[in-house]
């Protein structure tokens, strides 16, 4: 089950020299393109395609129960050649004409077809049970169905943002290339006028050069991203797709506990608990008596009364069979299934466990990706304030051109940690709703 999970990392290095960015809080609303990502992905990917062909397969089976208690018809012949046919002679004792006569019983020839009709009448509930062990895995089918397009869309909502995030990593990319840009023409002129030494220069082109670098990290970082994105929609690799431009910053109003759905993980062991029980009650039932209604129609060689022809008959009749010993197999049989059936209740009880556990847990973990979240934007002020203020005392001369470069990197740094509690506050909040049950329903 899910825990307390390590915060998806950001490719790529971001520092906003001139961006400002957006502090206020909002409702969390739906994402404009998700939604259609998501039917992309549930349609696309494989697996839901796989667990819909075992609804299919479950539904097929809970048929052929139901096939399994109406009556058996079915057709076959055969057809024999014997050399020497039997026959009777009657003892010459009889005297008369019945003395010493030889009847033909059987020609050389035997031959016929057979209608027959099977019906079960009573097994011990053995056909009952089947039927209703097949109705659970089609139900449990149907769950796990859901299971996976619930995974399909978690995975979906998580990559989403990543690539979100990767997107916003390029535009601060850009936007810390262009600052370089500007602060290593402001350093040229220094040096021209002799305000300042050409080490200065040769340090901010240094810096320009890595930032000029991190844009084309971030380009192929991006690219990277949504080709795996793609991937899961079912578009080509290097296929154009739409994305907002950032990761939205969730409010603290949306940080409540929600009510708890029955998730399909429980019914699904709850199904299992079921399914156990039924076998063991079809093994009380292959030892209990077996009742079954015969019927045959026939056209067959030699026929009645030693006719040696083919004629018709049928025959009707009930077969009854008591099994009376079969060492200790049943007892075996029944021993073997009845620890199946605590397991799957011990398996229920587990479940049931970290389920609430994954609940508290996801809870707390975007309760506290919140509260990171907060900190870091916090963080990013400050810094920019940093930045600009060691940026106005260079211009001055006041300070050297090395702490410039110490409050950029600072800055950098608050900008990677805010967009990374920015992704993560979103995915732990993702968790949190699939905790909850109510990250996607058919």
């Amino acid at each position: 089950m899910s825990k307390n999970r390590k915060p998806w990392k950001v490719v790529g290095l971001c520092m906003l020299w001139g961006l400002t960015p957006i502090y206020s809080y909002a409702q969390e609303e739906i994402d404009p393109y998700l939604s259609k990502y998501r039917e992309e992905a549930l349609a696309h990917e494989q697996s839901v395609q796989m667990a819909e062909n075992q609804v299919s397969a479950a539904e097929a089976n809970y048929r052929a129960t139901i096939s399994d208690m109406l009556p058996q018809i079915s057709l076959d012949g055969n057809y024999t050649y014997v050399q020497n046919p039997t026959q009777l002679t009657l003892p010459d004792i009889l005297g008369g004409e019945l003395g010493g006569m030889t009847i033909q019983g059987a020609a050389n020839h035997q031959y016929g077809t057979y209608a027959r009709l099977n019906q079960s009448i009573y097994n011990g509930g053995l056909l009952q049970e089947r039927k209703k062990k097949a109705d659970i895995q089609k139900d449990k089918a149907q769950d796990q169905l859901q299971l996976t397009k619930t995974e399909v869309v978690l995975l979906t909502d998580i990559q989403y943002w990543q690539t979100v995030a990767q997107q916003e990593v390029l535009a601060a990319m850009e936007e810390y290339r262009d600052a370089m840009r500007h602060l290593t023409s402001v350093v040229e002129d220094m040096v021209e006028s002799g305000a300042n030494s050409r080490n200065d220069l040769l340090m901010s082109e240094v810096r320009m050069n890595k930032a000029e670098l991190a844009v084309v990290q971030a380009e192929n970082n991006l690219a990277v991203t949504k080709m795996s994105f793609n991937r899961l929609l079912g578009h080509e690799f290097k296929e154009e797709i739409t994305i907002s431009d950032s990761i939205s910053f969730l409010s603290p109003s949306l940080l409540m506990h929600l009510e708890p759905q029955v998730r399909a993980e429980l019914k699904i062991a709850e199904k299992e608990v079921q399914e156990s029980e039924s076998d063991f009650k079809m093994v009380k039932g292959k030892y209990l008596p077996q009742l079954n209604a015969t019927a045959v129609g026939m056209y067959s060689s030699p026929g009645y009364d030693f006719q040696p022809g083919a004629v018709p008959n049928m025959q009707a009749g009930l077969t009854m069979a008591i099994p009376l010993y079969a060492g200790s197999k049943k007892k075996n049989e029944k021993a073997m299934v009845k620890m199946k059936v605590e397991n799957s209740q011990l398996q229920l009880e587990r479940t049931q466990e970290m389920l609430n556990l994954e609940h508290e847990q996801s809870f707390v973990a975007w309760q506290n990706s919140l509260q990171e979240a907060q900190l870091a934007q916090k963080a990013v002020e400050k810094a920019k304030e940093n930045a600009a203020i060691m940026m106005d005392r260079y211009e001055e001369g006041m300070i050297a051109i090395l702490e410039v470069l110490d409050a950029q990197i600072y800055f950098e740094q608050a900008m990677v940690d805010y967009i990374q509690s920015k992704l993560n506050m979103k995915v732990q909040y993702t968790h949190y709703l699939r905790a909850v049950g109510v990250l996607y329903h058919n």
